[in-house]
């Protein structure tokens, strides 16, 4: 059986990479060691150099498998990673990025350090992206391997359950927002959008399940939004069934998003799982993923855009939900859990 050391974030805080990596790591059915990148002490790189060095000493592996950062501080670890196994030990190496700004970083970076980021590089064998405009983040290593993996949905609803959530012209819509509580992924105008659109007709029940990441400013904004508007609800972080349950009950997945670094978020290959109308923008590489045909496209950072797109889903119900049941078709041909382990 091929041995494989798994370097990747830690389960908690939830995050597309975090989510990703760790279900690989359950369902691989590869002889697996982990290590984890991030830990919530500042002891914790400490722990992480001895930890590599342990296995680096006194273990065998066939293939180091890692999640690439693109910060200094992250790029340090992969660094010694990709040192150890890739140059000492000559052991292949498979990266997986999760991002849209590995080449940004680079470029970024003075000539020096844009120096060891290409010698580093050098030794890794594979890497793998979420689609293939994504390949281009590596256009600059011709020698690598770049091959492309979609990220996953774990569950999927009934087509009859998506058929039983029909968007009705005189009842509300479900709106939710699924994603950590950051301001850049649009969440402020979504929230603005439906306090808009209701202070005409309140049809919109908009549902904020996620983290703040320790942004306790953001998240008492949000409690205080919540308090003045009944028809907004903040969870917090949800996972496992209240999640999918939720998801059951919504009809629209919204992510308005303008976030950096956003590349194929895995909340919204959920929301296609769970016959969800998807409401996002044009940003980075979600043309990849989403277009009209799934959803509504609205403009970043317009809370009047997406205020457009909830009439417009009123306005032709019908042809909204034919789109949500071929969200759920395409998930199920595309995001297989099962074809992300296998690839």
């Amino acid at each position: 059986m091929t041995s494989v050391l798994a370097v990747g974030p830690s389960p908690l805080p939830i995050t597309g990479q975090s989510k990703a990596f760790n279900f690989f790591v359950r369902n691989s059915g590869l002889n697996t060691k982990v290590l984890f990148s991030t830990g919530k002490t500042s002891f914790y790189p400490i722990f992480y150099i001895f930890k590599l060095f342990w296995f680096f000493l006194f273990f065998k592996f066939d293939v180091v498998y890692f999640t690439s950062s693109r910060s200094r501080f992250g790029f340090a670890r992969d660094l010694l990673v990709l040192f150890l196994f890739g140059y000492v030990k000559r052991i292949k190496v498979v990266n997986h990025l999760h991002g849209a700004d590995f080449k940004f970083f680079r470029s970024k970076s003075n000539i020096y350090f844009k120096r060891i980021i290409d010698w580093s590089y050098d030794y890794v064998s594979t890497s793998i992206v979420l689609n293939s405009a994504m390949k281009k983040e590596y256009s600059c290593y011709p020698k690598m391997e770049v091959v492309v993996v979609p990220n996953f949905s774990e569950r999927f609803l009934e087509r009859s359950d998506v058929t039983s959530k029909r968007i009705n012209k005189s009842s509300k819509l479900d709106v939710l927002f699924l994603s950590n509580l950051i301001e850049s992924k649009g969440l402020f105008e979504l929230v603005e959008a439906a306090i808009s659109f209701n202070n005409f007709n309140e049809r919109i029940f908009l549902h904020i399940a996620g983290s703040s990441l320790g942004n306790e400013e953001i998240e008492n904004k949000l409690i205080e939004i919540c308090k003045l508007h009944q028809f907004i609800k903040y969870y917090g972080p949800l996972s496992g069934d209240s999640k999918f349950k939720l998801l059951k009950e919504c009809h629209v997945l919204a992510l308005p998003t303008y976030y950096p670094t956003e590349a194929q978020p895995i909340c919204v290959i959920e929301g296609m799982a769970f016959g969800c109308v998807i409401l996002s923008t044009n940003h980075n590489y979600m043309p990849e993923l989403v277009d009209d045909t799934n959803g509504v496209i609205v403009n970043i950072k317009s809370s009047k855009s997406i205020c457009t797109a909830f009439t417009s889903i009123f306005d032709c119900a019908d042809e909204y939900n034919d789109i949500m049941l071929g969200n759920l078709a395409q998930a199920k041909e595309q995001f297989l859990p099962s074809s992300y382990i296998d690839n």
